[in-house]
């Protein structure tokens, strides 16, 4: 921006000096010529003057972003510098162009030559300074193409790293999901782990009854056995007083006296019979 102020404060007098000379110009009456060759260049001065301005605007329009890229070149430049002895030399040659006017308001003739050579030399120095502000104009758009061509690498970078950003997203949730079905399994499979705790808990249960009530068979069958071998004592018993001399003796006695040996005989043998087993 500081640029454009420059060049227009460098225009600026230019067109006053020029308007003034084509004043000067008008005054004089055998010179039809200069009238159309004052149009003539002050509608290239013009035309060259809105050029160079809309194409500044336009360039600081497309390029807004790198304002401060612009103003670290610009001031790298030599337009200030440039700036400086344009106002310096004319400083230094104010005087002289008064001296000018003065000779050539004397020599109107003259005056065409030089008013015209003059502006001509101005009209090529500007045309140079435009030439060398429109290099550092392309200058800059191809730094600006660079710059473009870096942010579209940034920007399919970004772009990449989103489409990856998006995959894991998408796993995240496929995890979720097969976690969330997981986790249903997982609860029915404890439900059905505790029902099998539960039966596991009713036939313990069921088998402790069993054991206690076996545990009392038991007991009751340590009684039965106890009666039984009470019985067998008391067989061996009876079976002893039978095969004794004692008991023979007893045997004829009873054969005598009428009684029924057969009995007796039927009772010792049952009573053997367990020692035989």
């Amino acid at each position: 921006m500081a640029s454009v102020v420059r060049l227009e404060s460098l225009i600026g007098p230019l067109t006053r000096c020029l308007g003034e000379m084509y004043m000067n110009l008008t005054k004089n009456r055998l010179a039809p010529f200069t009238n159309l060759r004052k149009k003539h260049l002050s509608k290239n001065l013009k035309e060259e003057k809105r050029a160079l301005q809309e194409e500044i605007k336009v360039f600081w329009e497309e390029n807004k972003d790198f304002h401060d890229e612009i103003k670290a070149f610009q001031e790298e430049n030599k337009a200030k510098a440039m700036g400086l002895e344009i106002k310096t030399f004319r400083e230094k040659n104010k005087n002289f162009i008064e001296e000018i006017k003065g000779f050539l308001e004397d020599n109107k003739a003259f005056l065409e030559e030089i008013k015209i050579k003059v502006s001509e030399e101005e009209i090529a120095v500007f045309e140079e300074r435009n030439e060398a502000f429109r290099e550092t104009i392309r200058v800059f758009q191809r730094k600006n193409k660079g710059f473009q061509e870096k942010n579209k690498a940034l920007r399919e970078k970004n772009k990449a790293l989103q489409e990856r950003n998006e995959a894991a997203q998408e796993k995240n949730n496929t995890f979720w999901k097969e976690y969330k079905a997981f986790w249903k399994k997982d609860k029915v499979f404890w439900e059905e782990d505790m029902a099998i705790s539960r039966d596991k808990m009713a036939l313990w249960e069921e088998y402790m009854v069993f054991r206690e009530n076996d545990q009392n068979l038991q007991e009751e069958k340590g009684a039965l056995w106890d009666m039984v071998e009470v019985l067998w004592d008391e067989k061996y018993a009876l079976w002893k007083k039978v095969h004794s001399p004692a008991g023979e003796e007893q045997l004829f006695q009873a054969a005598e006296n009428n009684v029924d040996v057969q009995f007796i005989t039927n009772t010792a043998t049952q009573t053997s019979f367990p020692f035989h087993c």
